[in-house]
């Protein structure tokens, strides 16, 4: 035998397991009771079938969508033209302010003045107090201890 003859018998045997089996199934839907609809499950009087028809035509249920969103957009402009308010409170304590090392230029300017307008004679002392090197910086607290704001505001 040749590979073609050999080939040939192996499809045979292929083709006649498929065609049985194929057989098989065909018989076994066959022997169940398929059913189909009820002739009377969907009998409708004249009046019926109209309503049926209306509210499932295309253009019953784009007018429902329309509705709707008509319903919604006048909720939208409603929202619009109702007047906005929005408030707010702010509140903050500080438990340790700032604080700054500034020099001290009150005292040396006080006594500069005051030689200056012949309030104070110029001795070496009164000089000495007119230089503000001679002053240590001082520690200078800005702020309050506590802090609130609110603010309302509508449009």
């Amino acid at each position: 035998m040749n590979i073609k003859e050999l080939t040939n018998k192996n499809n045979n045997r292929y083709m006649i397991k498929l065609n049985s089996k194929t057989l098989l199934v065909a018989f076994s839907i066959m022997l169940f009771n398929v059913k189909g609809q009820d002739v009377n499950s969907n009998t409708f009087s004249l009046q019926q079938a109209i309503d049926y028809a209306y509210k499932n035509s295309p253009n019953y249920l784009n007018a429902q969508s329309d509705v709707l969103m008509a319903k919604y957009k006048r909720k939208e402009v409603l929202g619009i033209a109702m007047p906005q308010i929005s408030a707010s409170v702010d509140f903050k304590d500080f438990e340790k302010i700032p604080t700054m090392a500034m020099p001290n230029f009150v005292s040396p300017a006080v006594y500069g003045t005051l030689m200056q307008e012949q309030l104070l004679a110029p001795t070496a002392d009164n000089l000495a107090k007119a230089n503000p090197d001679n002053y240590p910086a001082q520690p200078v607290q800005f702020g309050t201890k506590y802090q609130a704001q609110g603010t309302l505001r509508g449009t």
